[in-house]
């Protein structure tokens, strides 16, 4: 296939890479086979369609929603542009799709889906579509390989490519919401979510290694008291369900000591109002679930372990840009996530939580590596133990919910 290859001296080249071809159906399957020198390679960019596209043409392309300057992610027309070049760096799902001149194909990216990025460029009027690779001057994990999905008649449309990815996803393990419903989930469903966000310490934050001798105060703005006070109003008003969703609940409130989470915070009342409260959701038949964390970790928690974050391919620690309000915010290894909800969360269980239990930020981030020598991470195995972190607190409350829309992990999670 013709590709642009970059390189970490600055250059570039475009030329054929041999891919392993095969066809099924309307699917033809593409997996890279050339040995190719990967430690000099930043990038590989795969053209998706040789046929020239001009401005006005008849058409769109699909670009998943991400984020960027192009405000085009949804269905883009091939109007006119001045020359650029746009790379979706945050696609929220490994595809592109694209109708010309009567013909019409999605893309579904299935190795490598972790790095791979829609990449549209404009020249002198003229439209180009790639799928890029980040190489990083590393060897890849797995084969670099997609799937050109050909859609006619009806399906040349995006609710066609919809229909398509749909049909992909449920062929690969993904189970419809109707085929795994349990009292949890049909509760979710009819009822009404009310999200409670209960205490905090300041945002940006003002203290970047917290410790319990220089933390700042939390804010108080709810207590299980203030909680349930406000069930009552619900039952008054004849609202018979709804999800109260807690967050900051845990010690010192929301973003506080992650991945700490016990004791519950005293100023909103300790376990004890806690306790009380789940009682009184009970008794109005209303569910009572809560926020907890697998991504974040913060120095000051009691169980911090600097052998459980994420290390960068040059050895350094990773953190995030963002301080929250627990300081400088550290980046759980994925392996060790799994292990550590493992360890905290059967005691959230046991103080009474049942029902669509929300785990904050994984839906909302990219896959991550983990460059430890103990426990390195593909994104394809960051994919794997995310799914299976969802499934096991699932299995402990009775469903499962994150935030925003990357779909590499919704085989267990129940909505977003």
């Amino acid at each position: 296939m013709n590709c642009d290859i970059y390189f970490k001296d600055g250059t570039a080249l475009t030329r054929n890479i041999d891919f392993m071809i095969t066809s099924e159906k309307n699917t033809v399957n593409f997996v890279l086979t050339e040995e190719l020198d990967y430690e000099k390679i930043t990038k590989i960019d795969v053209r998706l369609y040789s046929e020239e596209i001009s401005t006005g043409d008849e058409g769109f392309y699909f670009m998943p929603y991400g984020y960027g300057k192009c405000t085009d992610y949804g269905i883009g027309y091939f109007r006119k542009r001045e020359d650029m070049a746009f790379v979706n760096l945050n696609p929220h799902m490994p595809v592109f799709g694209l109708t010309h001149k009567g013909k019409c194909f999605f893309c579904i990216v299935t190795g490598m889906s972790g790095d791979a990025y829609p990449k549209m460029v404009v020249k002198d009027g003229k439209y180009s579509f790639y799928m890029q690779f980040a190489i990083d001057c590393r060897k890849p994990y797995e084969s670099i390989a997609f799937e050109m999905h050909e859609l006619v008649g009806k399906d040349m449309t995006y609710s066609g490519m919809a229909r398509e990815y749909r049909r992909y996803q449920l062929a690969h393990g993904f189970i419809p919401i109707k085929k795994r419903l349990n009292k949890h989930l049909k509760y979710a469903a009819e009822s009404l979510l009310v999200r409670v966000r209960m205490g905090w310490k300041p945002v940006p934050c003002t203290v970047a290694e917290q410790t319990t001798e220089n933390e700042p105060p939390m804010h108080v703005a709810c207590t299980f008291a203030d909680v349930e006070r406000l069930m009552r109003a619900y039952k008054l008003a004849g609202v018979e369900k709804a999800d109260f969703e807690l967050v900051g609940w845990n010690i010192k409130g929301h973003d506080g000591r992650w991945p700490q989470i016990l004791p519950v915070e005293e100023s909103l009342g300790g376990e004890a109002g806690l306790r009380s409260l789940i009682k009184k959701a009970k008794e109005y038949g209303y569910a009572l679930t809560c926020h907890t964390n697998s991504t974040d970790a913060y120095s000051i928690a009691d169980n911090f372990d600097r052998d459980d974050l994420i290390v960068k391919p040059d050895g350094e620690t990773s953190v995030l840009c963002t301080h929250w309000s627990g300081g400088r915010t550290y980046n759980i290894c994925p392996e060790k996530a799994l292990k550590l909800a493992h360890e905290t969360l059967p005691a959230v269980r046991e103080l009474g939580f049942e029902g669509i239990h929300y785990i904050d930020v994984i839906t909302a981030v990219k896959l991550r590596n983990c460059f430890h020598k103990e426990h390195p991470v593909t994104k394809r195995q960051c994919a794997e133990y995310w799914n299976e972190l969802f499934a096991y607190a699932k299995e402990l409350f009775g469903g499962i919910s994150s935030e925003c829309s990357f779909d590499h992990t919704l085989k267990n999670c129940d909505y977003v």
